[in-house]
């Protein structure tokens, strides 16, 4: 956490110092933009270099000179390469100018034209008005038709001025320009103005170092950052102390654990909250599934109870009480009519969905909710609520292939969560045939005989297969389980009609099934079972790809 705390106050830093540097930029332009004034001066040049050996008086420079000096040029100094001068400023600069002229000149002499600051000379103004620091800038003077030689130009510019574009108010640490053999040229303090900056940050530091365009390097206990500005070949330094930085860091951290704590107490009494509106609505649906599963089909769950809970738990409060009011009215025309209408049949087998079965799916998911404490009851209380909206709506029997696709596996899903590690399933589904059309609840049957008669009565454990693919004009839907299997006299049983409806529990789908294929689609089409006692079960659905009803 420091060292992300440390890497965010550098890139701070390197911010402010692009920002300076932007100001240095700005600065060095209007430097060069009052130099370009005078040597674009044809009227000046003319005046200078028309004779020898002459000093050019203030009176006689243009308009455009003089506009120079009233704004931050302290001075000028013009030579031409014939001998004249002018030259606008105190007696000191003079007599620094005459005494180092030609060594300025050899500094300039392989450049062409552009401006070069001379950051090795430091003039102390010590006039009686003033105290300032000086820096210079100085380029050739060349002729505007010809472009030849002429002289040579120097300005003098206080240092006070630089320092006022380039400083930032509430900047951490102490900042330097230095030049790259690290001589400090500006400061807030003025007395560091000439001496190196390795003095100040109390380690030597090699020139290549500050060459580089930007980066941060430590030395003692002092966290340095530095950006090369092109124009001048000077840096700008900021040196911060490692525990002013560390201030902030233990300020951080302690803002960040009161958050922290702040945040665990929200976070605690919402879980509460959720955990509260969540399990109270399933304990009365728990309640009520006891009721349903005794025989009570006029028991409705708490509707009230839901009102702070999840949506999801909202609509399956709902659909439940729908489907609780949808399976008497199924039920009592069963038993009174007697399945009297193919309709009615695939009604009859939607409501077939056992409250024993909804009961031990949700008591399933409120021990996981209260001996986990995780969001898995999310997924099985939304898949439980898919298999109630897709039994209680679909009216229509005719389907897409992946909506009962979507149907079993929700279903298995619930049962993998009820049985665990002693349920393993797998569905190969062709995907080309996923978007045909077929009956629905003609494979959930199958699926759910294979668990509760094939696997988990006998054996208590197995593997389920459900693979599905196209034949010619026909679909295939095969049920593979490896359970305890049937005879041939069972198999038999199976598609006998019962008197009683009693006595058809457990066979009865697949009846129904049977013959609402052969209603729909033929009586070619239908289902078959391969099965040997003790080896497994297959069962296979053949329906037609055309719905013939």
């Amino acid at each position: 956490m420091q060292t992300t705390i440390n890497e965010i106050n550098n890139n701070f830093i390197q911010v402010e110092l692009r920002q300076k540097n932007e100001k240095l930029n700005n600065f060095v332009k209007e430097i060069d933009n009052f130099s370009k004034t005078i040597i674009s001066d044809r009227e000046t040049l003319d005046l200078l270099f028309k004779n020898s050996n002459t000093e050019v008086s203030k009176d006689e420079i243009s308009r455009d000179m003089q506009y120079v000096l009233s704004n931050d040029i302290d001075a000028v100094f013009l030579f031409s390469n014939a001998g004249n001068t002018f030259s606008e400023s105190d007696n000191e600069l003079r007599e620094y100018f005459s005494r180092n002229i030609e060594k300025i000149k050899s500094e300039i002499a392989d450049t062409n034209g552009e401006m070069v600051f001379l950051d090795s000379r430091f003039i102390h103004y010590a006039a009686d008005n003033h105290g300032d620091y000086m820096f210079f800038v100085a380029r050739k003077l060349r002729s505007i038709d010809t472009f030849e030689d002429l002289g040579i130009m120097i300005m003098a510019v206080r240092e006070s001025l630089l320092w006022k574009d380039t400083y930032m108010e509430g900047e951490k640490g102490d900042f330097y320009i230095a030049n790259s053999a690290g001589k400090i040229i500006s400061s807030k303090d003025k007395d560091r103005i000439g001496i190196n900056v390795t003095a100040e940050l109390g380690s030597s530091i090699a020139s290549e170092k500050l060459k580089s365009s930007k980066g941060h390097f430590i030395t003692n206990d002092l966290v340095v950052n530095t950006l090369y500005n092109q124009q001048t070949g000077w840096v700008l330094m900021n040196a911060v102390a490692i525990h002013e930085i560390n201030a902030n860091f233990y300020y951080i951290q302690k803002f960040i654990l009161i958050i922290g704590i702040a945040a665990i107490v929200v976070a605690v009494y919402i879980s509460v909250l959720i955990s509260s509106n969540v399990t109270r609505p399933i304990r009365d649906m728990i309640f009520t599934m006891r009721k349903v599963s005794n025989g009570d089909l006029n028991a409705q769950t708490d509707l009230s109870l839901t009102r702070g809970a999840t949506e999801e738990v909202r609509e399956l409060s709902e659909v439940f009480n729908h489907m609780t009011m949808q399976l008497q009215s199924l039920l009592e025309e069963v038993y009174n009519e007697g399945l009297k209408e193919k309709d009615a049949e695939l009604r009859a087998l939607k409501a077939q969905i056992q409250p024993h079965f909804l009961y031990n799916t949700l008591d399933t998911v409120y021990w996981m909710l209260i001996d986990k404490n995780d969001y898995e009851i999310a997924d099985i209380v939304t898949k439980l609520g898919e298999i109630l909206r897709y039994s209680i709506k679909k009216g229509s029997t005719n389907v897409f292939v992946r909506e009962e696709v979507q149907q079993i596996k929700n279903y298995l899903f619930l049962q993998k969560a009820r049985f665990e590690d002693c349920l393993n399933y797998e569905i190969n589904i062709d995907e080309s045939i996923m978007e045909c059309e077929m009956l629905s609840f003609i494979i959930q049957p199958f699926v759910e005989n294979s668990i509760n008669h094939g696997l988990m009565q006998d054996k208590g454990y197995g593997n389920i297969t459900i693979n599905g693919f196209r034949d010619g004009e026909n679909l295939i839907f095969e049920i593979i389980d490896d359970g305890s299997g049937m005879t041939e006299k069972e198999i038999e049983e199976l598609f006998r009609k019962k008197k009683d409806v009693k006595e058809s529990h457990g066979g009865i789908g697949v009846l129904n099934v049977h013959e609402r294929i052969k209603y729909y689609y033929g009586g070619k089409y239908g289902v078959k079972i391969e099965s040997r006692k003790g080896f497994g079960t297959k069962v296979i659905v053949e329906i037609s790809l055309t719905m013939m009803h």
